[in-house]
Protein backbone atom coordinates (compact mmCIF):
# COMPACT_ATOMS: atom_id res chain seq x y z
CA UNK A 1 0.00 0.00 0.00
CA UNK A 2 2.71 2.32 0.51
CA UNK A 3 4.01 2.19 -2.92
CA UNK A 4 0.74 2.76 -4.37
CA UNK A 5 0.59 6.12 -2.09
CA UNK A 6 4.56 7.18 -2.65
CA UNK A 7 3.51 6.67 -6.63
CA UNK A 8 0.18 8.68 -6.29
CA UNK A 9 2.23 11.95 -4.82
CA UNK A 10 4.31 11.76 -7.46
CA UNK A 11 2.24 11.66 -10.47
CA UNK A 12 0.10 14.56 -8.54
CA UNK A 13 3.55 16.15 -7.82
CA UNK A 14 4.50 15.67 -11.57
CA UNK A 15 1.63 17.26 -12.83
CA UNK A 16 2.07 20.08 -10.93
CA UNK A 17 5.75 20.57 -12.03
CA UNK A 18 4.69 20.69 -15.39
CA UNK A 19 2.30 23.03 -15.31
CA UNK A 20 3.89 25.63 -13.38
CA UNK A 21 6.74 24.90 -16.43
CA UNK A 22 4.11 25.50 -19.39
CA UNK A 23 4.64 29.23 -20.07
CA UNK A 24 1.85 30.84 -22.47
CA UNK A 25 3.19 33.87 -24.96
CA UNK A 26 1.00 37.04 -23.96
CA UNK A 27 2.76 39.16 -26.49
CA UNK A 28 6.46 39.52 -28.17
CA UNK A 29 8.21 41.77 -31.30
CA UNK A 30 11.79 40.64 -32.98
CA UNK A 31 11.50 44.30 -34.59
CA UNK A 32 12.36 42.12 -37.96
CA UNK A 33 9.28 44.23 -39.65
CA UNK A 34 9.54 47.77 -38.58
CA UNK A 35 6.77 48.79 -36.34
CA UNK A 36 4.38 45.95 -35.48
CA UNK A 37 0.88 46.74 -34.98
CA UNK A 38 0.49 47.48 -31.36
CA UNK A 39 3.26 49.03 -30.51
CA UNK A 40 4.18 52.48 -30.28
CA UNK A 41 7.10 54.45 -30.93
CA UNK A 42 7.72 57.35 -29.35
CA UNK A 43 9.22 59.91 -31.80
CA UNK A 44 13.01 60.00 -32.50
CA UNK A 45 13.98 57.88 -30.00
CA UNK A 46 14.45 54.92 -32.07
CA UNK A 47 15.10 53.19 -35.32
CA UNK A 48 15.43 49.63 -36.54
CA UNK A 49 18.90 48.71 -37.83
CA UNK A 50 20.70 45.38 -39.16
CA UNK A 51 22.29 43.76 -36.49
CA UNK A 52 26.08 44.18 -36.17
CA UNK A 53 26.72 40.15 -36.24
CA UNK A 54 23.38 39.37 -38.45
CA UNK A 55 23.16 41.62 -41.37
CA UNK A 56 19.70 40.02 -42.36
CA UNK A 57 18.47 40.43 -38.50
CA UNK A 58 16.84 43.74 -37.74
CA UNK A 59 16.69 45.15 -34.06
CA UNK A 60 15.33 48.17 -32.25
CA UNK A 61 18.33 50.54 -31.34
CA UNK A 62 17.35 54.03 -29.27
CA UNK A 63 18.60 57.24 -30.19
CA UNK A 64 17.13 59.13 -27.54
CA UNK A 65 15.42 59.55 -24.11
CA UNK A 66 12.28 58.90 -23.42
CA UNK A 67 9.61 57.41 -20.55
CA UNK A 68 7.44 55.92 -22.83
CA UNK A 69 10.16 54.81 -25.93
CA UNK A 70 8.32 52.04 -26.36
CA UNK A 71 4.94 50.60 -25.47
CA UNK A 72 2.31 47.99 -25.54
CA UNK A 73 -1.15 46.75 -24.15
CA UNK A 74 -2.62 43.62 -23.67
CA UNK A 75 -5.12 41.55 -21.74
CA UNK A 76 -5.09 41.79 -18.45
CA UNK A 77 -2.90 38.83 -16.53
CA UNK A 78 -2.78 38.34 -12.63
CA UNK A 79 -0.34 35.74 -12.92
CA UNK A 80 3.57 34.63 -13.06
CA UNK A 81 4.31 37.05 -15.78
CA UNK A 82 7.71 36.40 -17.19
CA UNK A 83 9.60 39.35 -19.62
CA UNK A 84 12.99 38.16 -21.64
CA UNK A 85 15.06 39.84 -24.37
CA UNK A 86 18.59 40.33 -25.90
CA UNK A 87 20.67 43.43 -25.54
CA UNK A 88 24.00 44.61 -26.59
CA UNK A 89 25.58 48.06 -27.37
CA UNK A 90 28.52 48.89 -29.15
CA UNK A 91 30.67 52.13 -28.39
CA UNK A 92 31.02 53.15 -24.75
CA UNK A 93 28.29 53.73 -22.68
CA UNK A 94 27.97 56.64 -20.64
CA UNK A 95 27.31 56.31 -17.27
CA UNK A 96 23.91 55.58 -16.08
CA UNK A 97 22.68 54.77 -19.75
CA UNK A 98 19.34 53.22 -18.94
CA UNK A 99 16.58 51.11 -20.97
CA UNK A 100 13.95 49.54 -18.23
CA UNK A 101 11.49 47.42 -19.33
CA UNK A 102 8.31 47.77 -16.88
CA UNK A 103 5.24 45.79 -16.23
CA UNK A 104 2.76 48.42 -16.45
CA UNK A 105 4.74 50.83 -18.35
CA UNK A 106 4.53 54.00 -15.55
CA UNK A 107 7.92 55.16 -13.88
CA UNK A 108 7.04 53.63 -10.89
CA UNK A 109 6.16 50.04 -12.07
CA UNK A 110 7.94 47.06 -11.93
CA UNK A 111 11.15 47.17 -14.19
CA UNK A 112 14.42 45.21 -15.45
CA UNK A 113 17.08 46.13 -18.34
CA UNK A 114 20.87 48.13 -17.83
CA UNK A 115 21.53 50.58 -15.92
CA UNK A 116 25.43 51.54 -16.87
CA UNK A 117 28.04 51.80 -14.22
CA UNK A 118 30.97 52.65 -16.92
CA UNK A 119 34.07 54.29 -16.71
CA UNK A 120 33.45 56.88 -19.76
CA UNK A 121 37.29 56.85 -20.51
CA UNK A 122 37.81 53.14 -20.52
CA UNK A 123 34.52 51.86 -21.20
CA UNK A 124 34.67 49.48 -18.45
CA UNK A 125 31.45 48.17 -17.09
CA UNK A 126 30.50 46.72 -14.11
CA UNK A 127 26.94 45.19 -12.44
CA UNK A 128 25.20 46.99 -15.46
CA UNK A 129 22.22 44.78 -15.12
CA UNK A 130 19.11 46.13 -12.68
CA UNK A 131 16.23 44.67 -11.81
CA UNK A 132 13.24 46.67 -8.85
CA UNK A 133 9.90 46.70 -7.93
CA UNK A 134 10.07 50.54 -7.95
CA UNK A 135 12.32 53.61 -8.68
CA UNK A 136 13.43 53.26 -4.86
CA UNK A 137 13.93 49.68 -4.70
CA UNK A 138 16.90 48.57 -7.13
CA UNK A 139 19.34 45.88 -7.19
CA UNK A 140 22.15 45.83 -9.08
CA UNK A 141 23.12 42.46 -10.21
CA UNK A 142 26.30 41.57 -9.15
CA UNK A 143 28.97 40.56 -12.12
CA UNK A 144 26.85 41.65 -14.82
CA UNK A 145 29.69 43.62 -16.18
CA UNK A 146 28.70 44.31 -19.93
CA UNK A 147 30.81 44.26 -22.93
CA UNK A 148 30.60 46.01 -26.20
CA UNK A 149 29.89 44.50 -29.51
CA UNK A 150 28.37 41.28 -27.33
CA UNK A 151 24.57 39.97 -27.42
CA UNK A 152 23.37 39.51 -23.95
CA UNK A 153 19.55 37.41 -22.90
CA UNK A 154 18.04 39.16 -20.19
CA UNK A 155 15.29 37.30 -18.28
CA UNK A 156 12.88 38.15 -15.62
CA UNK A 157 10.30 36.79 -13.22
CA UNK A 158 7.48 39.15 -11.93
CA UNK A 159 5.19 37.47 -9.38
CA UNK A 160 3.09 37.44 -6.34
CA UNK A 161 5.69 35.78 -3.27
CA UNK A 162 4.19 33.83 -0.14
CA UNK A 163 0.38 34.23 -0.95
CA UNK A 164 0.57 37.92 -1.64
CA UNK A 165 -2.41 39.18 -3.21
CA UNK A 166 -0.10 41.88 -5.02
CA UNK A 167 3.31 41.58 -7.49
CA UNK A 168 5.59 41.85 -4.83
CA UNK A 169 8.84 39.97 -5.81
CA UNK A 170 10.85 40.55 -9.59
CA UNK A 171 13.92 37.81 -9.95
CA UNK A 172 16.03 38.33 -12.94
CA UNK A 173 19.00 36.55 -14.83
CA UNK A 174 21.80 37.11 -16.97
CA UNK A 175 22.14 34.84 -19.93
CA UNK A 176 20.34 31.71 -18.20
CA UNK A 177 20.18 28.14 -19.83
CA UNK A 178 17.30 26.57 -20.46
CA UNK A 179 16.81 24.11 -17.06
CA UNK A 180 17.25 27.70 -15.10
CA UNK A 181 14.25 29.17 -17.72
CA UNK A 182 12.04 26.44 -17.50
CA UNK A 183 12.97 25.53 -13.58
CA UNK A 184 12.90 29.41 -12.44
CA UNK A 185 15.67 28.94 -10.33
CA UNK A 186 19.26 30.36 -10.23
CA UNK A 187 18.49 33.98 -10.33
CA UNK A 188 21.42 36.34 -10.46
CA UNK A 189 19.47 39.38 -8.62
CA UNK A 190 16.13 39.21 -6.81
CA UNK A 191 14.21 42.84 -6.22
CA UNK A 192 11.23 42.49 -3.46
CA UNK A 193 8.63 45.55 -2.10
CA UNK A 194 5.30 46.19 -1.61
CA UNK A 195 3.22 46.94 -5.00
CA UNK A 196 -0.65 47.89 -5.07
CA UNK A 197 -0.05 46.02 -8.25
CA UNK A 198 -3.38 42.93 -8.62
CA UNK A 199 -2.53 42.57 -12.64
CA UNK A 200 -0.82 44.02 -15.71
CA UNK A 201 -2.13 44.83 -19.08
CA UNK A 202 0.92 47.16 -20.45
CA UNK A 203 4.44 46.96 -21.38
CA UNK A 204 6.44 49.58 -21.67
CA UNK A 205 10.53 50.69 -22.42
CA UNK A 206 12.38 53.64 -20.48
CA UNK A 207 15.26 55.00 -21.99
CA UNK A 208 17.63 57.91 -20.28
CA UNK A 209 20.94 58.71 -21.04
CA UNK A 210 21.63 58.09 -24.62
CA UNK A 211 24.17 60.14 -26.19
CA UNK A 212 26.07 59.52 -29.60
CA UNK A 213 29.12 58.03 -28.12
CA UNK A 214 27.04 54.60 -28.08
CA UNK A 215 24.40 52.63 -29.64
CA UNK A 216 21.87 50.59 -27.14
CA UNK A 217 20.23 47.85 -28.96
CA UNK A 218 17.45 45.22 -27.74
CA UNK A 219 15.90 42.33 -29.76
CA UNK A 220 13.26 39.24 -29.57
CA UNK A 221 11.33 41.01 -26.50
CA UNK A 222 8.65 38.19 -25.14
CA UNK A 223 6.18 38.47 -22.60
CA UNK A 224 4.52 35.24 -21.44
CA UNK A 225 2.19 34.01 -18.36
CA UNK A 226 2.55 31.13 -16.03
CA UNK A 227 -1.22 29.91 -14.61
CA UNK A 228 -0.88 29.30 -10.94
CA UNK A 229 -0.75 25.33 -10.85
CA UNK A 230 -4.01 24.12 -8.87
CA UNK A 231 -1.65 22.40 -6.32
CA UNK A 232 -3.84 21.30 -3.67
CA UNK A 233 -6.53 20.43 -6.76
CA UNK A 234 -4.00 17.99 -8.61
CA UNK A 235 -3.27 16.29 -5.16
CA UNK A 236 -6.87 15.61 -4.19
CA UNK A 237 -7.51 14.33 -7.48
CA UNK A 238 -4.09 11.40 -6.83
CA UNK A 239 -5.75 10.84 -3.22
CA UNK A 240 -8.93 10.46 -4.57
CA UNK A 241 -7.95 7.86 -7.30
CA UNK A 242 -5.93 6.13 -4.13
CA UNK A 243 -8.60 5.86 -2.28
CA UNK A 244 -11.14 4.68 -5.16
CA UNK A 245 -8.46 1.86 -5.70
CA UNK A 246 -8.19 0.99 -2.32
CA UNK A 247 -11.76 0.36 -1.77
CA UNK A 248 -11.25 -1.76 -4.83
CA UNK A 249 -8.92 -3.91 -3.36
CA UNK A 250 -11.07 -4.02 0.22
Amino acid sequence: MKSIYASAIVLALSAVTAQAQASILITSNDFQNGKTAGWNYAANTSKFVSATDDPSNKVLQFTGNSNSAVTTSFKSHDDDLMVSFDFSYSGVMSVNSFVGVSFGGLLSSPSIGIKSNCDDKTGACKNDVFVRMSDSNTVMMLDSDLAANTTYTIFGRLYKDNGSATYNRFDAWLNPTAAEMQSLTGWNASATGTTSITSVDKLGIRTANIDSKSALQIDNLQVSEVPEPATMSLLGLALAGLAVSRRKRA
